[in-house]
């Protein structure tokens, strides 16, 4: 039923949006039962997979192409809101979509971490940005390496508030302790964003 409850999801959410019974949504999928990745694979796409993306190429093609299914399903949603005409475009050009996963990379890293932004609004789209994971962040990884990662999220997410008129400098998490005791600056907006 995963496909059937994503699809229903993305209609309900862009119909509500085209009756203006709200302006925000969240969709949040669980995680792609097996056989729509593997197909006949019995094992465990999580431990056996998920987590060896780093040491085993087969389950590298395994999680590039799970992520290949969570695109597809973010450019439905893009579809379906770029079907509905409103003014003198589409509703997709009046609506900013924000796809992001929890973590970089399935070994639970920091670095990596893509934020994919579509749509309209404030932003100019149709370019790529890379953020060097250089800020110092005292995480874990499989490899034993401490990771560093790219700028907080919270900078995106500040970059948006302010997009949307909504003046505030931070997420409530002002900064965060880096490796050897370095903070790491968490406020205001992503540069070179807007």
């Amino acid at each position: 039923d995963y496909e059937e409850s994503f699809e229903a999801m993305a209609h309900m959410i862009v119909s509500a949006f085209s009756c203006d019974l709200t302006r925000v949504a969240s969709l949040h999928m669980a995680e792609l039962p097996i056989d729509l990745v593997v197909p006949g694979y019995s094992g465990s796409l999580h431990d056996e997979l998920a987590h060896a993306v780093w040491v085993d190429p087969y389950a590298a093609q395994v999680m590039t192409d799970y992520t290949a299914i969570h695109a597809q399903q973010f450019a439905r949603i893009l579809e379906l809101l770029d079907s509905i005409p409103e003014g003198s475009g589409s509703m997709l050009d009046n609506t900013l979509c924000l796809w992001v996963s929890e973590l970089g990379d399935a070994t639970h890293g920091f670095e990596k971490w893509a934020a994919v932004m579509a749509g309209g609004h404030a932003f100019q789209m149709g370019r790529y940005l890379h953020f060097p994971s250089d800020t110092p962040f005292e995480g874990w990884n499989w490899d034993g390496t401490l990771p560093a990662m790219g700028r907080p999220h919270q900078q995106l997410l500040v970059s948006i508030l302010q997009a949307f008129g909504i003046n505030e400098s931070s997420m409530g998490t002002e900064s965060v302790t880096g490796i050897d005791g370095v903070t790491i600056d968490c406020t205001g907006p992503l540069p070179g964003l807007a």
